[in-house]
């Protein structure tokens, strides 16, 4: 039987999370009004807030490929079972 081995399964589930606050902040960052860092204070327009929304949907969803990679999968002769 084939399988992946339990420290690969959870370094797979552990991506994700760590992806995780850096979206949070991203996205924090451009749609609040707090000044969190030093520079120039301007309203961010509506095309970069989109920007930053879709830049942490896709980078979320890069990581969970490693879950989907590492999925339940067990390989028997020549058919492929999932579970």
């Amino acid at each position: 039987m084939a399988g992946v081995t339990r420290w690969a399964r959870i370094a797979a589930y552990a991506i994700p999370l760590t992806v995780l606050p850096s979206s949070v902040w991203r996205i924090t960052a451009y749609t609040s009004d707090a000044q969190i860092a030093d520079g120039p204070t301007h309203a961010p327009s509506g095309s970069l807030e989109l920007y930053v929304f879709l830049l942490s949907v896709v980078s979320e969803l890069a990581a969970f490929a490693a879950v989907g990679l590492v999925g339940v999968v067990r390989v028997t002769g020549t058919r492929l079972d999932t579970r």
